[in-house]
């Protein structure tokens, strides 16, 4: 893996935050498309994009330090690597749905249509970003054996894991099922009953995936509470909202065919 792809006149590209662009291009160009065939005005895609990317950066790096406070006032000096590395993405999430929700209310727009339309770019777009992850050495998986984990990776020194450990490349556990994510959800709007349903089933099945599958396998972070990780107790909050979202809608029963 390469952290660094290279250095142009003292300015360092980092794997990182290409692939974090190329997840952001990808997923606003899919939206984009998805928009017109939903008969919604695409820019409106673009426009709310830039709301989302906004929140999602801050609110990711602002959990992400959150959750490592106590390092973090030890030593300040660590604070760069956040900037060159992921974040917490629920948090990113749960900022960026408060923004766009509130912009698209702003707008006027049909919210839950914009969401249904959006969350399968959200889904594929988080699996690119987990290649930058896996790449920056960021979001580590726990230590393992090599003989008992054939495709178990050791990180190179200049890499954000420490080195010398082999560990689960749980950055890629979380890309191929963020793929499955993406699928399920392409195949859900084809026979959705209401607005809403492809988000919060999103939200939902992210929270599983997250809190019940990729977080048993991160080393980067430990128990805070009940033996469940900060993320993990995230992940209960954002799959009882989930639910409860996807519960209140259905009873709705509404669904845009077109808007």
């Amino acid at each position: 893996m390469f952290r660094e792809l290279f250095t142009i006149g003292g300015f360092t590209i980092y794997t990182y935050g290409l692939m974090l662009a190329l997840a952001f291009f990808i997923a606003i160009l899919l939206a984009y498309f998805r928009a017109k065939k939903a008969g919604l005005p695409p820019m409106i895609i673009i426009d709310t994009g830039i709301v989302v990317l906004i929140g999602s950066v801050v609110g990711a790096k602002l959990f992400y330090v959150l959750g490592h406070l106590p390092e973090y006032i030890e030593n300040p000096g660590r604070l760069g690597d956040v900037l060159r590395a992921g974040g917490v993405f629920q948090g990113g999430m749960i900022v960026a749905v408060i923004l766009s929700v509130a912009y698209l209310y702003w707008k006027k727009q049909p919210v839950w249509l914009v969401a249904d339309v959006a969350a399968p770019s959200i889904a594929i777009g988080q699996a690119i970003g987990r290649i930058g992850c896996f790449c920056a050495g960021c979001c580590y998986g726990k230590p393992v054996d090599q003989q008992e984990l054939a495709w178990a990776v050791n990180f190179p020194p200049n890499a954000i894991a420490p080195s010398g450990i082999y560990r689960h490349p749980v950055q890629i556990y979380e890309m191929l099922l963020m793929v499955v994510v993406f699928a399920l959800l392409l195949l859900l709007w084809r026979v959705r009953k209401f607005d809403g349903q492809v988000f919060w089933a999103y939200v939902i099945l992210y929270s599983v995936v997250r809190g019940g599958i990729v977080e048993w396998f991160r080393g980067d972070h430990g128990a805070v509470f009940l033996g469940l990780s900060g993320q993990q107790l995230i992940s209960v909050f954002t799959l009882i909202v989930g639910i409860v979202f996807y519960v209140y809608l259905s009873l709705r029963g509404r669904v845009t065919k077109s808007a």
